[in-house]
């Protein structure tokens, strides 16, 4: 690097060169009288006006190689590389991570969901992982799965029951029909028998006997035909009323 240091006159008042710069003298005035800035072939050159309470001083220019800039930009760029490069596999490293802590968890608790939706099987529990919100979602979800199987097993307890109900009252109203039956035929011929009987023998004495009977007496007979057969229809009723019953 070199640094000229002209008067305002444009003389050479001082000058630097780096040790390690390539031989060079300042040039015989400064390029310009106002401030820039140049990249030219393998040198950057700067010119500043040098004021002090708005009076010119001088002027100071500088001429720098840009081999060192070069390389001060490569050693940027290799070490923004290699900060991305880490950065990159940390982020990779740390994605692995949480995928074991949350995704794999969240999977498989997931297909656990999905068999017991397609199986009805609610005898399944999901893995347990840890004591962090993962573990305490598998837990809930466990917790719930054991509610609903003792709730499945005591409604499958109380269809058993009832059905075992239904089956001891299908067989009572089953034994009460059939005692209905008996009754029926037991009144058929129990009491049907003598009002047959009541209702011939009074039919008997109307036509044997209509000669010697007066009005009344046959009047009575009549009415003793008739209460047989009013008893006869009353039987009849009762019986198919017991019969819808």
């Amino acid at each position: 690097m070199l640094a000229c240091i002209f008067d305002k006159q444009g003389k050479l008042f001082s000058e630097y060169q780096a040790q390690n710069a390539a031989s060079s003298r300042c040039p015989e005035g400064p390029a310009t009288r106002q401030s820039s800035s140049v990249f030219e072939g393998a040198y950057f050159h700067l010119s500043i006006p040098i004021v002090f309470e708005k009076q010119l001083l001088g002027y100071i220019y500088i001429r720098s190689g840009l081999q060192q800039i070069n390389e001060r930009v490569h050693r940027q760029i290799y070490a923004s590389l290699l900060f991305v490069l880490v950065s990159g596999l940390v982020a990779y490293w740390l994605s692995r991570g949480l995928q074991r802590l949350i995704s794999t968890p969240l999977i498989k608790l997931a297909s656990v969901a999905s068999t017991i939706e397609k199986r009805s099987d609610f005898t399944l529990r999901a893995p347990e992982f840890g004591n962090d919100e993962i573990g305490r979602l598998s837990r809930a979800f466990n917790a719930m799965l054991e509610t609903i199987e003792k709730q499945n097993h005591e409604l499958v307890q109380a269809r058993d029951n009832l059905e075992l109900v239904v089956e001891e009252r299908t067989q009572e109203l089953e034994a009460a029909n059939k005692e209905l039956t008996a009754f029926s035929y037991s009144v058929s011929h129990d009491l049907r028998a003598p009002l047959r009987a009541i209702d011939g023998f009074s039919d008997a004495l109307l036509e044997d006997y209509s000669e010697v009977l007066d009005e009344t007496a046959k009047d009575y007979l009549q009415r003793v035909r008739a209460a047989s057969h009013r008893m006869s229809d009353h039987i009849d009723g009762r019986l198919d009323r017991k019969r819808v019953v």
